[in-house]
């Protein structure tokens, strides 16, 4: 398929590839797929559709068509009265049942021309051969710059790096196209310097020892979580990679959630490293844990406490003593005093916590 550029617009929509279908593709009504291999040698298409073959390649076209259906046939229009092998392709992972082959050997000028694969329907798909010498110019390595081969025939690929420590600029690798240039401008070998981290990324991010590679890994201190990116390079164009200097956020936890009664000694904002303090209203006591931290990642090490009604310490007797001395005491708990000998009580001595948080009686009183 050929596309033409004009005034900006290409003249059709761009081609896709798609899996050939042996009950589609191969229909005995529809012109044949062909397909190349080669040896020996490069081949290249052109912008024009023609395919480039450089001299002395071995190039194989294989017309595709169901056996079954018939015996397909090669021709072509070249100078030479030539007499190519045809004949349905043999030897290792190849198809004799679809594949029709014409092969030319060791190919020259003369070989150029057209080549046409026609079904037993008539059906035909033509390919046009072009046997020309295409090569690249030849590389110019300038200092500390080696390549992976000095071949320049079409098709070449060729590999560049650096042995003096020095920074590889420009495109890693070069292929030699139809048009006898390369894809892209010959690299060099330079000493890039990027300019002071410090200038591009502030405090309090935290620049980390380069490694290797030469990247820096950039971090933020206890308590705060980095926006943006965590690793930079210096690029060939002596820039950091880096798009936008990264920033510190204060690592924070929600606000603790409180239930009724539940009180906390201060409010928020809470940081990482930050302690919440919890304590009951007056007439509660505090069940779970009475603090919590806030972690570095934004969590509290407990989940909040509840309160539930309860009766403070009730108080001890004068020349008396008691069974259960705490701070709390909780519903339906009792406390029994008793006097000291020689001393007589007045008053009840077993007090109970009632529902509403308060005491049955008043501590008694032991008398002499």
């Amino acid at each position: 398929m050929n596309l033409s550029c004009k005034s900006g617009v290409l003249s059709g929509g761009i081609p896709t590839c798609e899996g050939l279908n042996q009950f589609y593709n191969y229909a005995k009504d529809l012109p044949p797929t062909v397909l190349f291999r080669h040896e020996n040698g490069p081949i290249a298409q052109s912008n024009t559709g023609t395919l480039l073959v450089y001299p002395a390649t071995t190039l194989h076209m294989e017309c595709l068509f169901l056996k079954k259906n018939g015996l397909p046939r090669w021709i072509h229009n070249n100078s030479t009265k030539k007499t190519y092998p045809q004949g349905w392709a043999q030897g290792y992972n190849r198809n004799s049942g679809l594949e029709y082959r014409l092969s030319i050997y060791h190919a020259t000028e003369q070989d150029t021309g057209e080549y046409t694969c026609i079904t037993p329907n008539n059906s035909t798909n033509t390919i046009s051969i072009q046997v020309v010498a295409i090569d690249c110019p030849t590389v110019a390595l300038s200092p500390g710059l080696v390549s992976s081969t000095n071949q320049t025939k079409l098709g070449t690929n060729v590999q560049f790096s650096c042995t003096n420590n020095n920074s590889l600029v420009g495109s890693p690798s070069l292929r030699c196209l139809p048009t006898s240039k390369w894809s892209d401008l010959v690299p060099s070998c330079n000493n890039i310097t990027c300019p002071d981290i410090n200038t591009i990324v502030e405090d309090p991010v935290v620049k980390k020892t380069r490694t290797e590679d030469g990247r820096v890994f950039l971090a933020c201190p206890r308590g705060f979580r980095i926006n943006g990116e965590t690793t930079t390079f210096c690029q060939p164009n002596g820039d950091w990679s880096i798009t936008a200097p990264p920033t510190c956020i204060p690592i924070r936890c929600r606000n603790p959630r409180l239930s009724k009664n539940l009180r906390i000694h201060k409010t928020g904002p809470f940081n990482a490293g930050d302690m919440a303090k919890y304590h009951c209203k007056q007439g509660y006591r505090l069940e779970g844990h009475p603090v919590a931290f806030c972690n570095n990642y934004g969590n509290w090490s407990n989940n909040s406490p509840h309160c539930v009604k309860s009766c403070a310490y009730p108080g001890a007797a004068i020349r008396g003593t008691m069974d259960v001395v705490k701070f709390y005491y909780t519903i339906n708990e009792t406390v029994n005093y008793k006097c000291t000998k020689g001393a007589t009580m007045k008053g009840s001595a077993t007090i109970k916590c009632l529902k509403t948080g308060h005491w049955s009686d008043e501590v008694p009183v032991c008398l002499e």
